[in-house]
């Protein structure tokens, strides 16, 4: 065998580095074996490390964006003849000599809880989506693109307008089923102080019944108040904010699917952007809804102080009560007088 990563795109495109030690470093220090010139390659990034049986696997050492893995997103694999590498903005190709020693893939246990072995963390600033330079750039290679900002632009216009917080809910879903391969989707209100989120809108693509998200797996979004995917024995998770006038986390919109696989980092981008343009109507239907609660509440008010005096009967009652102070006082004069 004779082991080495092509740089395909990135710093270092047209490269060829040769894989004949026990490790093989990549990441941003000019030390690194291979050195990727990107603030969006951690420094020391990840490594490949070759086993006793002479395949190397690509260990994540807990880099920023993640390490990536024919756009999957891995803490550690064992890679394959062809197998493609993503690390930043770089693709590196992974190649053998030979590519007798694949192997089949383990069979995942079906009754396993739902622990992350790898989660991806993205800011709404770093969203390929509301980037038109990064969009410009993909459009020519991926065609896929166009059609996700074609149903990007439909989601926005279905979000203008005044919205009843539960309608657009039910907006923002159809937009997340729509864009990503979620078995279900949901809309999750944060109360400060209330402990779990509570589900405002949820939907089983399936049309089953039932819902539970994966608290865990959602404190980067509540704390950092960034998107994030997720991938576990049990099964995948995309969840993005939606953030209120003062910047804080109002709601969270959840997918998950039981595939460990069944989403990349497009679809984080995808539903990030959902996110980030149902962000201002979120605010407008939450602003909404406390109008409506305070045009309530003086209401009830102004009942409440015309059932205490300014009603018809009380000012009757009153009358009453005042001619008959009157009269016993003038018995009252009148018994004085006698005397």
């Amino acid at each position: 065998m004779n082991p080495r990563l092509i740089a395909i795109s990135g710093p270092a495109a047209g490269q060829t580095f040769l894989l004949r030690g026990e490790r093989l470093t990549v990441g941003r220090q000019p030390e690194s074996d291979v050195e990727l010139a990107s603030l969006e390659v951690s420094r020391r990034h990840c490594e490949l490390r070759r086993a006793a049986d002479g395949r190397y696997s690509v260990v994540d050492l807990e880099s920023r964006h993640g390490v990536f893995v024919n756009q999957r997103p891995v803490r550690e694999r064992r890679l394959e003849h062809s197998d493609l590498l993503t690390v930043g903005g770089s693709v590196l190709l992974f190649l053998l000599d030979d590519s007798s020693t694949t192997g089949a893939a383990a069979p995942i246990p079906a009754d396993v809880p739902f622990v992350a072995a790898s989660t991806v963390a993205r800011k709404p600033s770093e969203l390929v989506y509301l980037d038109p330079t990064r969009v410009g750039a993909g459009l020519p290679a991926q065609v896929r693109i166009a059609r996700d900002l074609q149903t990007l632009l439909r989601t926005s216009a279905a979000l203008q307008g005044p919205l009843a917080l539960e309608a657009l809910a039910e907006r923002l879903l159809d937009a997340v089923l729509e864009v990503v391969p979620a078995a279900r989707a949901a809309v999750l209100v944060h109360e400060p102080g209330a402990g779990e989120l509570a589900p405002l809108a949820a939907r089983n693509r399936d049309g089953g019944g039932g819902f539970a998200a994966s608290p865990g797996a959602l404190e980067p979004v509540l704390r950092d108040k960034v998107g994030v995917l997720a991938s576990g024995t049990a099964g995948s998770l995309l969840a993005s904010p939606l953030l209120d006038r003062d910047g804080e986390v109002a709601a969270v919109i959840y997918a998950d699917s039981p595939a460990p696989e069944a989403f990349d980092e497009r679809h984080l981008d995808l539903l990030g952007t959902v996110a980030v343009l149902g962000s201002a109507a979120f605010q407008n239907a939450l602003h909404l809804r406390r109008i409506e609660g305070e045009n309530r509440r003086l209401r009830d008010h102004q009942l409440h102080h015309d059932m205490i005096g300014e009603s018809a009967s009380m000012r009757r009652l009153f009358d009453l009560v005042a001619r008959v102070a009157r009269a016993a006082s003038s018995s009252a004069v009148r018994l004085i007088s006698s005397e």
